[in-house]
């Protein structure tokens, strides 16, 4: 991957193409990069990481950040799939920040599919009845409407999304650490991005997109369920659910119970901090789904815990890869569930057909052998630096892939009240892998 300063990136024109609400932004960018990519899947990860570090030499939230690095590897995604190389045999890759936001800029040689980028761009495919029509999608909702394409002289296309700096009302999302209050955050808050990848449970499409949502991301946001019955009509049509024992409408309340205080796995039930984790980790086949809906904010605290496995494992594998071969090995970690015998299994680790799953708890319930011992600060230290936090509001909620996302809760006051349902997919998932991940 060539880097390179790129002095016509953000050279200002005017769309031919699209309407003029979708006009690339005018700038005025001190900061520019350009990087050329070459056209192989496994380059998408490069750049992840180059944008990343890029993000953080330019001392952008972790928010935006985020959303930056899902826009290019969407967009770097429909290019290899869709069109030829662009300049030199690689795709163009060029980002800009003007102090307002971060302006991305994807240049390849072109395709036959421009009709499919018109229609979008005047709302034609909102319904997400393709695979490529719901990457843009994504971009779309990222960008918040901020995107666009060209066609250049020589027959290449250039497409471009701005995240904007200054954020809308909404749901609040930062990194925190676990159990303190965001007041006392020693990062940078970053904000509402759960309207990035919130989705219209009710929506004619809504399956497909959840299904596609969840392959592209791991992590779907939702509101509008309100009540148990709601949260577990929902829960019955995209997951094949276990009635939880003496549950509201088979789902699982989590509350304060003042019984689970002193109980090395009762953490979920009491007010204190629960630290980032996967579910059922002692099982042998965890729930592939887990959806979880706020019923009644704390008063004070109670942020909801959310890190990308995928994230948290390409950088140990960049950083530290000692860390992350000790951390894929069989015997990395013994989890223990309700009965006296431990499971064995990695934190990390590829199942037939390249499904790469994650599997951890940081309770009392969990030994670390010696082998893997000096790698757990590693693991942590990842985490924190991917830990991110959702303020809730009752009726919101997410569903997430279990096998790649982690979650966890601060502690809080007050009569804080969840439901949870987990099980195993009725909608159909696009791939068992990670897309962008393809070995580890």
């Amino acid at each position: 991957m060539s880097v390179a300063t790129a002095p016509h990136a953000c050279a200002p024109h005017t769309s031919q193409t699209v309407p003029a609400l979708r006009k690339r932004p005018r700038l005025r960018a001190p900061r520019m990069e350009a990087m050329g990519i070459a056209p192989r899947r496994e380059a998408v990860r490069g750049a992840r990481h180059a944008v990343n570090a890029l993000m953080s030499r330019w001392d952008m939230s972790d928010e935006v950040q985020f959303r930056v690095e899902l826009i290019v590897s969407e967009l770097l995604t429909n290019a290899l799939r869709h069109a030829s190389p662009g300049p030199g045999g690689e795709i163009g890759l060029y980002l800009a920040s003007d102090g307002g936001g971060v302006f991305v800029e994807v240049e390849d040689g072109g395709s036959t599919e421009a009709s499919l980028f018109a229609s979008f761009a005047v709302g034609a495919v909102g319904d997400g009845e393709s695979e490529h029509g719901r990457g843009l999608l994504l971009v779309e909702e990222l960008g918040r409407g901020r995107w666009g394409w060209r066609r250049l002289g020589n027959g290449h296309r250039v497409v471009w999304a701005y995240v904007s700096l200054v954020e809308s009302p909404g749901c609040e999302m930062s990194t925190v650490r676990a159990g303190a209050p965001a007041a006392v955050n020693g990062r940078r808050r970053s904000t509402r991005l759960f309207e990035s990848l919130l989705v219209n449970v009710w929506g004619e499409d809504a399956a497909g997109v959840i299904a596609d949502r969840l392959w592209r991301v791991g992590l779907v946001t939702v509101s509008g369920l309100t009540t148990a019955e709601a949260v577990a009509d929902f829960a019955a049509r995209v997951m094949d659910t276990g009635p939880y024992e003496g549950g509201l409408f088979g789902l699982h309340g989590i509350r304060d119970t003042r019984q689970h205080t002193h109980r090395v796995d009762g953490a979920v039930l009491t007010r204190g901090p629960v630290d980032l984790h996967t579910c059922g980790a002692a099982l042998r086949e965890p729930p592939r789904l887990v959806l979880v809906v706020c019923f009644r904010k704390a008063s004070r605290g109670g942020e909801t815990l959310l890190a990308d496995g995928r994230a948290v494992f390409d950088d140990l594998l960049r950083e530290q890869p000692d860390a992350a071969h000790a951390l894929s090995l069989p015997g990395a970690a013994a989890f223990f569930g309700r009965g006296p015998d431990a499971f064995a299994a990695p934190v990390f680790q590829v199942l037939a057909g390249k499904r790469r799953v994650v599997r951890l708890r940081q309770d009392g319930l969990i030994r670390w052998p010696e082998h893997t011992q000096p790698y757990v600060p590693a693991l942590r230290a990842r985490l924190a630096r991917h830990q991110r936090v959702i303020k809730l509001r009752p009726g919101e909620g997410y569903l997430l892939d279990n096998s790649r996302w982690l979650h966890g809760r601060g502690a809080f006051a007050g009569n804080r009240i969840f439901h949870r349902a987990e099980g195993s997919p009725l909608i159909p998932m696009d791939s068992d892998a990670w897309p962008g991940v393809d070995a580890w």
